[in-house]
């Protein structure tokens, strides 16, 4: 029985030593990948639901905000009507919006209905792997990146418009 136990104890310290590097690399990746106000905003190419390419390093100059959302969010749609108060505010400016659904399934057809349904006219796209990118663990998650390409503002859940136009402001 002595014998067993101290099996059972080398075990433990093995496991133990085992999930060491585990829980550190995770902790290093969660630093890495988390995005924080005033980095580079990671570079992205999308083509939204009519076919147009959006390649968010030709948009140097401008301000592009982007919505990370699913058609099957309702914060997501109230989330949309916000938006919509931010492009009338700011429709003549170099201002870009453009939502990206993160559904790893969806489909462009539906999306387009979603954007239709809701009265949104700026680009809607799908891409599971921008979402990725830009650490979206919320939807919906919007993020404004500058005239420099820089993470100037991050909010997850609904933010008012008024909130925005602040920031943009």
């Amino acid at each position: 029985m002595n014998g067993s136990l101290q099996v059972l104890r080398l075990n433990i310290k093995l496991i133990a030593l085992m999930a060491l590097p585990i829980v550190a690399g995770t902790a290093l990746l969660i630093v890495f990948f988390s995005m924080e106000n005033n980095t580079k905003a990671p570079p992205f190419i999308i083509t939204d639901v009519n076919g147009s390419v959006f390649k968010l390093d030709d948009q140097k100059g401008k301000i592009v905000i982007v919505e990370f959302m699913a058609t099957w969010c309702r914060y997501c749609k109230a989330q949309t009507e916000e938006l919509k108060l931010v492009y009338e505010r700011f429709r003549d400016m170099p201002i870009i919006i453009i939502s990206i659904s993160v559904e790893p399934s969806g489909d462009l057809k539906t999306l387009a209905e979603y954007r239709n349904n809701l009265g949104a006219t700026w680009m809607f796209a799908q891409s599971h792997e921008v979402g990725l990118n830009y650490s979206v663990k919320v939807l919906p998650t919007t993020v404004i990146i500058d005239h420099d390409g820089r993470v100037r503002f991050r909010h997850e859940g609904v933010v008012e418009a008024s909130k925005l136009i602040d920031e943009i402001s």
